[in-house]
């Protein structure tokens, strides 16, 4: 497969994402529509490269489900008058929680050709609303917005998700703990420790991030809530996955949007008004396995050859070398990840992951930042739109804007990792001009 850099270089010139969580329930997201959701991101990315949707000559809507459609024919027509971009092109795609980067890489290439000059790419997901007047959920039957961690899991119905061959999340990924302690000698309890402490971890993280899911909810008081003195109590008491694996190591799905815009390098100027805050974007990787619905296994390393290939794309387009990463997101949809993805990347020493998390050192504070906005465990999961929004964290870490969770030393590159439906794989770099 031949790699090559776009024609010209890519910026990120604004981004921005809503508070993670639930439009029926969390305060801030409240009565507010699926429109108006989007319209929160993407006034805010606007913002923070100084234009309005008047400058921007297209817009890529990221979506999974396809869902919210109850205003026009598709997901394109819904947004498009809404966030004044009626008359230009609008192009809905989707790649589970890897279509934010994926139509991020759309939006460049369109750039990169000469065939745009600015691109707003919106990712948004309301999966706690799916099968209401998502529209306008105000006056609908309140419903208890856990229903669906009740029914199913990540608020998908396994019993379709089975048939199509993409029950992965809790079946298809175990393999990889086990492989990770046998090649490099780690015993299974002391790998429970290390997704306990990365769990840790993205709670603290998330008590710095006002847009995280968890914000303002300590372990303290869900185990409280929940009836336990101890918080491992509590969290020993949570089912196990296939085990190791605790539910609690595991991502909790939600609602949420994001926004990046972009524009080709040389005309930054032209576009933002805070040219000294735009960052390359070095390149973007995006590759499927194909899962063969049944008539082939992808279990094991087979269904990781997309995985490297988004990652030699990403790496070749940028010349990136790996010990020049200063900070990395990624979609940690299990607490293992922490370790594998990072490893993959280059960003930790093969077999040493484990260790840097149980000593702390992919804290926000240490020297192998991770997830500073709380991850999938305690930022939430808003699929299309978090991965998204982990490319806008890698931004504001790189622009020093994260505030209480901004790391030690600004990064001049950032790396991030999502991965959708387990087949899906995207890999992002950003880079300091």
């Amino acid at each position: 497969m031949a790699i090559k850099k776009w024609q010209n270089d890519v910026a990120l010139i604004g981004g921005g994402y809503t508070k993670h969580g639930f439009l029926q329930s969390t305060p801030e997201l409240k009565g507010k529509t699926f429109r108006e959701l989007a319209m929160w991101a993407t006034q805010e990315a606007c913002e923070s490269a100084g234009l309005t949707m008047g400058d921007v000559d297209a817009m890529v809507v990221s979506n999974t489900t396809g869902n919210n459609m109850k205003a026009g024919i598709s997901l394109a027509n819904t947004l498009s008058d809404y966030l004044g971009m009626g008359g230009k092109p609008v192009i809905r795609a989707e790649e589970a929680c890897a279509g934010g980067p994926g139509s991020v890489r759309l939006a460049a290439e369109m750039v990169a050709s000469g065939e745009c000059d600015v691109v707003a790419v919106t990712g948004v997901m309301t999966p706690s609303i799916q099968g209401t007047d998502d529209l306008n959920p105000i006056g609908v039957q309140d419903a208890d917005t856990k229903w669906f961690m009740k029914t199913n899991y990540g608020g998908f119905d396994y019993a379709y998700v089975n048939t199509q061959g993409g029950i992965w999340s809790a079946q298809e990924t175990w393999w990889s703990i086990y492989d990770y302690c046998l090649k490099y000698d780690v015993p299974l309890d002391t790998f429970v420790k290390v997704m306990d402490q990365h769990m840790f971890n993205m709670r603290d993280h998330a008590q710095l991030n006002p847009k995280a899911l968890r914000y303002g909810y300590t372990f303290e008081q869900e185990a409280a809530d929940h009836g336990f003195d101890n918080v491992m109590d509590y969290v020993n008491s949570s089912p196990w996955q296939p085990y190791p694996r605790r539910k609690m190591h595991a991502w909790v799905e939600c609602d949420a949007a994001a926004c990046v815009i972009v524009c080709r390098a040389e005309d930054v100027s032209k576009y933002s008004k805070y040219p000294d805050k735009a960052v390359r974007i070095g390149g973007i990787g995006h590759c499927t396995n194909g899962f063969g619905f049944g008539k082939t296994g992808y279990y094991g390393t087979k269904r990781l050859v997309g995985f490297d290939n988004a990652f030699k794309i990403a790496y070749e387009m940028s010349d990136l070398d790996p010990k020049d990463i200063g900070y990395m997101s990624m979609h940690d949809d299990f607490g293992e990840e922490a370790v594998t993805f990072s490893e993959r990347a280059g960003f930790i020493p093969e077999g040493q992951a484990w260790k840097y998390v149980l000593e702390g050192r992919t804290r926000y504070d240490g020297d192998k930042p991770i997830n500073t906005h709380g991850g999938m465990l305690s930022g939430g999961n808003a699929n299309d739109a978090t991965g998204i929004a982990e490319i806008v964290e890698c931004m504001l870490q790189m622009r020093g804007e994260a505030g209480a969770r901004q790391v030690k030393k600004i990064p001049e590159a950032c790396v991030s990792i999502t991965m959708g439906s387990g087949h899906n794989f995207a890999v992002t770099v950003l880079q300091q001009f």
